[in-house]
């Protein structure tokens, strides 16, 4: 979504006001939607318009005035000289100067629309006034990310982002990959977004495991089909991910499965942790910390883990220097 209305960006279908709570912010107005109302994303010929454009009836439709001229694409420019036999090898630039050589434009006249608001998206800062999460009275403090003061620092309350992250029915909007598989039948899960390795107790962090042993692999196998694909296999097999390390990623992995449960299921938590006004991700820390059984080498003993991944004969280089 861009802040403002119009533009290209996607439209998304109606969201009903299901409750106060994750849905309506605390700046109360006379247009605030209230529970059970449905929010459009799109405005209608009904409408009043975006509220921060003070002659908004001069604005409803699109408008022509006059005409600008505009650089050709890529696509067009292969286009005009395909069409004269012409390479059309090359970087914009370079087809550019192509054009050029060869007297052809590498402009078009186009005419200036100035964009209307009815039938288009309303962008973020009118869905977020419309739900009350938009102070009027501090309207110049609102950007995408947040305004920054003198000391660098960014105020997140400003930031258009960061409220619409936090909507309710934002945060639990389905991915097309699962609205496709709920018509396939298919059920499709999805991690957490600060902990998306919990996939396949670990899954990710053996595949992490693989890529980094490929990557410590010198070039020379890398060149040929044959070394490649042999090179691929040794990687993804047993000899790299060993029964150890596959246990290593998932019990890590596990600690954070439990901290999840025991943040949203359970009813004995200490309430220390569960600030609300901590993000989720540093509550999910402090749990995977506070419920651990024991200690895990890999907190205080990384050094030594990495030197045993290093090399396909760090074990038995470990072993002799024990010895």
């Amino acid at each position: 979504m861009t802040v403002r209305f119009g533009g290209k960006q996607i439209i998304p279908r109606d969201s009903i006001i299901l409750q106060q709570e994750g849905y309506l912010g605390p700046y109360h107005h006379d247009k605030m939607l209230q529970v059970g109302d449905t929010q459009s994303f799109v405005f209608s010929d009904t409408d009043d318009g975006p509220f921060y454009l003070q002659r908004g009836n001069e604005r409803r439709f699109d408008r022509n005035e006059g005409t600008i001229e505009k650089a050709l694409s890529k696509a067009e420019l292969t286009t005009v000289l395909q069409a004269r036999n012409i390479l059309t090898k090359g970087s914009l630039k370079q087809l550019q100067a192509i054009c050029r050589a060869n007297g052809i434009q590498t402009k078009k006249t186009v005419p200036k629309v100035v964009e209307g608001w009815v039938g288009k998206a309303k962008g973020k800062l009118q869905i977020l006034w419309e739900r009350g999460f938009i102070d009027t009275t501090n309207l110049a403090r609102y950007t995408n990310d947040g305004k920054v003061d003198a000391f660098g620092i960014i105020d997140k309350s400003y930031s258009l982002h960061q409220l619409m992250m936090n909507c309710k029915d934002f945060i639990e909007e389905e991915s097309m990959l699962q609205s496709k598989g709920q018509e396939m039948g298919v059920l499709i899960d999805r991690t957490p977004i600060c902990h998306a390795e919990l996939a396949g107790e670990g899954i990710e962090c053996s595949w992490g495991c693989s890529k980094n042993e490929y990557r410590r692999q010198p070039l020379s196998m890398k060149r040929k089909k044959e070394t490649y694909r042999e090179l691929v296999k040794t990687c993804l097999s047993r000899d790299t991910l060993t029964t150890e390390r596959v246990r290593l990623f998932a019990k890590r992995a596990r600690s954070y499965v439990c901290a999840y449960y025991q943040l949203h299921h359970s009813g004995i938590i200490d309430h220390d942790i569960l600030d609300s006004n901590l993000p989720e991700q540093v509550k999910i820390e402090r749990m995977a910390k506070k419920y651990k059984t024991h200690r895990s080498a890999i907190d205080f003993n990384a050094g030594f883990i990495t030197s045993v991944v290093k090399s396909n004969h760090g074990a038995s280089k470990v072993g002799t220097s024990l010895m």
